[in-house]
């Protein structure tokens, strides 16, 4: 694919959103080398416990028959990679779908590979319309980032969609280890700064701000699987036009009305909501 000047332009605005919380600093192209900032203030990173089940890899792109296969862990130049394959793969139109299966990784990384998916006109999806999921279909952490930059987007039956909130790095960008309580200003102000770019990007993408919400209040070191019928009231998924049931109808008013509660007591409520809710509750 011959990538479009006037699209990396555009990409160009997106790093200096995020500069200041992302480990690496380079510009869209396709004969642009990758080029190292001067210095670096803050180095933000979201990573997800990873399943022995689950991908180890770093994240490939394969052409498949349902479109491209997106399999792995996201890291910073996750993007970079995908590019390449968009160069190496003439054949891609803008238009095609993304198959995401990944257990999250970078949010610098999840935030550019989602504005890629922006910029080149891409539909996202967790598993294949028409078709159930598997406990394996899983987009989890910086993977949330990543799909929500699709036009259509679309969960399939029993895919995972998890989330938590993005964990906290040493400015050096080295992890905290689970006993250290030292934490410097400059790493929660990065932190901070990295939590402010991904509202105005779910903002930007159409989200409801109460998946943001709900991001921010799930503990790192835990992780929560959002129900199916709260992705489209959040618009994360926005091709399933099932309605909601009265009862779940009921459970978003109520969340609503209660700012207060915690998103993890909404989650757990949620997901008690069973299928027989859904065929009794209209």
């Amino acid at each position: 694919m011959v990538l479009n000047a006037s699209v990396h332009g555009q990409g160009a605005g997106m790093h200096k959103i995020v500069l200041l919380a992302c480990v690496c600093l380079v510009c869209f192209g396709s004969n642009t080398q990758a080029q190292k900032p001067a210095s670096q203030k803050y180095q933000i990173a979201q990573k997800t416990s990873i399943s022995s089940e689950t991908a180890e890899h770093d994240m490939q792109f394969t052409l498949s028959d349902i479109g491209i296969e997106a399999d792995g862990i996201i890291e910073n130049d996750t993007y970079k990679l995908f590019d390449n394959f968009l160069i190496e793969n003439p054949s891609v139109k803008p238009g095609m779908s993304v198959h995401l299966t990944s257990p999250g990784g970078s949010v610098y990384g999840g935030l550019m590979l989602g504005h890629s998916f922006t910029q080149y006109g891409f539909d996202t999806f967790v598993g294949t319309p028409g078709q159930i999921g598997t406990p394996l279909t899983i987009c989890a952490s910086a993977c949330n980032l990543a799909f929500v930059g699709g036009a259509r987007r679309f969960v399939a039956a029993n895919a995972q969609f998890e989330i938590h909130a993005s964990r906290l790095v040493k400015s050096n960008g080295e992890d905290y280890g689970d006993e250290e309580k030292a934490f410097t200003m400059e790493d929660i102000a990065g932190t901070r700064f990295s939590d402010a770019q991904t509202i105005r990007y779910m903002r930007s993408r159409g989200i409801d701000p109460t998946l943001a919400a709900c991001i921010l209040d799930i503990n790192p070191s835990n992780i929560m699987l959002v129900p199916p019928f709260l992705l489209r009231k959040w618009r994360v998924d926005n091709q399933d036009p099932t309605p909601l049931t009265t009862k779940q109808s009921e459970l978003v008013q109520e969340n609503d009305a209660h700012w207060e509660n915690s998103c993890s007591v909404l989650l757990i409520r949620a997901q008690s909501l069973s299928p027989v809710d859904a065929a009794t509750s209209h």
